[in-house]
């Protein structure tokens, strides 16, 4: 009994500890969920931003290209001026250059911009499923929690349980015992009073009349003859 009151204590301490650690296992994996929606959130503002970037690139591609074209017709212009239209002419084609460099640039950086909008959106669609997971693997951590916390609140009850039980058995055998006592103690009494009864019928034997008692006239003759 007491091995197995020491059992149901060691087994109550292990769901404890049990309990305890899949509390904090729930605790971290509400604090990676809480983390994984930080993450899809900042993923979000990214994708937005680089939308936002990329109209901003598609307008300066419209400026440059317009830019260009202007370039070109003021170049003309210069060439029917001649040789007052020179001048206008340098700086008309350099505008030009820098026009079509800046549109190509533009047209660079939002190719670039496109293949990182199609990271970032795959990223977040895994980010995405990732946290999924999550809230499921939260879930059923949250199960297991609840059934540990259970299983722990039965042993506990199944501890006291098994100290009551033990309590009582310690009382039955209490109560043996001292039943056991009375019985030696009733034994050696039986005994005693045996002896007793015993020595009170030889003393009462001795007081007892012989069964043919003889007349007195015999004893004196007896006694007479004696002398």
């Amino acid at each position: 009994m007491y091995q197995l009151t020491e059992r149901v204590k060691q087994n109550s301490k292990s769901a404890d500890k049990a309990n305890q650690l899949a509390n904090e296992a729930k605790n971290i994996a509400s604090q990676g969920g809480d983390m994984m929606s930080g993450v899809v959130n900042s993923m979000a503002d990214i994708s937005a931003g680089s939308h936002e970037i990329a109209e901003i690139i598609t307008l300066i591609e419209s400026v440059a290209f317009q830019t260009n074209i202007l370039a070109l017709n003021a170049a003309i212009e210069a060439a029917h001026a001649g040789q007052h239209g020179r001048g206008f002419s340098v700086v008309a084609r350099e505008v030009g250059i820098l026009a079509h460099q800046s549109g190509h640039s533009a047209l660079n950086n939002k190719r670039l911009i496109g293949n990182s909008s199609k990271s970032i959106s795959a990223g977040a669609n895994l980010v995405g499923r990732s946290g999924d997971n999550l809230r499921a693997i939260i879930g059923s951590v949250i199960k297991v929690t609840d059934l540990i916390t259970e299983i722990s609140t039965a042993s506990q009850e199944q501890s006291k349980g098994i100290e009551d039980i033990t309590a009582r058995v310690g009382m039955i055998n209490e109560v043996t015992r001292l039943n056991a006592d009375l019985v030696d103690q009733s034994t050696q009494a039986s005994e005693v009073l045996q002896k007793q009864i015993f020595q009170l019928n030889q003393s009462v034997a001795r007081f007892c009349l012989p069964a043919t008692v003889r007349p007195p006239q015999r004893i004196n003759e007896e006694v007479a003859v004696s002398f």
